[in-house]
């Protein structure tokens, strides 16, 4: 039986998270998100052995990071996700604002699936996630996010 995948959403603002749960709404995301606003947070709920969320049925799930390729602790969030065993098969998404194209090349070489341009319309982003769940979550094949 098939489970609703995860979609873990790193968004350190809130009104930016509020947004987001708009989007994912209107354009009918198809699995469950959880929002965290700190590494530490998303390093919890991904590793915790006694999270129902994750462990339930090993389901399988994308990581996103809504967080502009400017920041620094971007990249560290993005090295530290791609170089632990537990993490680094779980696909990694980046939708940032703003970028270039240096910042594009350093975060693919540092192993992130896709970077997604985040619109300024919300109509542009509803589109955009509407492309993003029948793309990862209709016609890719997700690993499970605790092996």
């Amino acid at each position: 039986m098939l489970t609703t995948p995860l979609l873990f959403i790193l968004e350190p603002d809130t009104d930016e998270q509020a947004q987001l749960v708009n989007t994912f709404e209107s354009a009918r995301v198809s699995a469950e998100f959880r929002f965290v606003s700190t590494e530490e947070e998303l390093l919890s709920l991904l590793s915790d052995q006694n999270n129902s969320i994750t462990h339930r049925d090993k389901r399988r799930g994308v990581i996103m990071l809504a967080m502009d390729l400017f920041r620094k602790d971007t990249y560290r969030i993005i090295k530290h996700l791609k170089t632990h065993s537990d993490y680094a098969h779980i696909p990694l998404v980046i939708m940032s604002k703003t970028f270039s194209a240096s910042q594009l090349e350093e975060a693919y070489r540092l192993g992130v699936n896709s970077v997604v341009h985040k619109p300024l319309r919300n109509v542009s982003m509803i589109k955009i996630m509407e492309i993003f769940d029948e793309y990862w979550f209709e016609h890719v094949s997700l690993p499970r996010i605790n092996q």
